[in-house]
């Protein structure tokens, strides 16, 4: 088990946080030498289990993420202050706001978030803090990862597509139609899940990248609204 970070964009962010989300994707760059096969790794099974199955050497396999890591999530956020004079946390996916701790610890970390980017030329406060400076103390949101499995990307089923996050609903017809999660302009409605997270994946990662067809490390997680240093139990998704 170990304690990583994870970034994702604001509307994957309130993907996780209505709990429509509880799966995520990552492009798998085996070392040189290094050939990947199908292999699945249940919850509980450790990065030399997944290199046995997979036959290649543990040393020469670069997965990141392996069942009972935690995942604390990086997002944009932005010190902020309330006109009652509190300080908190604005982040910038949802705009919601939570107020740090009453320490001087927080108060002093906070204070250095606030003055983000700012110089002695150009001061300035409350700026906004681009996700991969979000620091571990900020985030609210810990995955806990329950599987991780290796495939390849268009290997996805349905119902994975489904639990990437996409979005569903009702044409006037009554018929269903999907398309990824709001905030990807451009956008179109299709009839499945897995249809629209090959569109999500193409306006994420360019037009040519579905056809591409790469190796990726498919993980579950259940999603728990808590800084990773103090989390509660599962509340979304996973085996709690």
């Amino acid at each position: 088990m170990a304690d990583r970070q994870i970034i994702f964009s604001a509307s994957m962010v309130c993907a996780l946080i209505a709990g429509t989300k509880t799966q995520t994707r990552r492009i798998l760059k085996p070392r040189a030498g290094t050939t990947i096969a199908d292999a699945t790794v249940d919850a509980g099974q450790a990065l030399g289990g997944i290199a046995r199955r997979l036959e290649v050497p543990v040393e020469r396999l670069r997965l990141h993420y392996a069942a009972n890591d935690r995942l604390w999530v990086r997002e944009n956020v932005r010190a902020d202050e309330l006109a009652t004079g509190q300080d908190g946390i604005r982040y910038l996916a949802d705009e919601a706001w939570l107020p740090i701790e009453n320490s001087r610890e927080a108060a002093d970390r906070w204070v250095a978030l606030n003055h983000y980017g700012s110089t002695a030329k150009q001061p300035c406060r409350g700026r906004k803090v681009p996700s991969i400076h979000m620091p571990r103390w900020a985030s609210r949101l810990t995955l806990t990862v329950t599987e991780v499995r290796v495939e390849r990307l268009q290997g996805i089923s349905e119902a994975d597509a489904i639990a990437e996050g996409v979005s569903n609903g009702t044409r006037p017809d009554g018929s269903p139609f999907w398309a990824p999660p709001a905030g990807f302009g451009g956008t179109r409605f299709v009839d499945s899940a897995r249809h629209a997270f090959a569109d999500l994946w193409k306006t994420i990662h360019g037009p040519e990248s579905w056809a591409a067809n790469p190796w990726v490390a498919a993980i579950s997680f259940g999603v728990a609204y808590a800084n990773i240093d103090a989390p509660p139990r599962l509340t979304t998704g996973g085996r709690a």
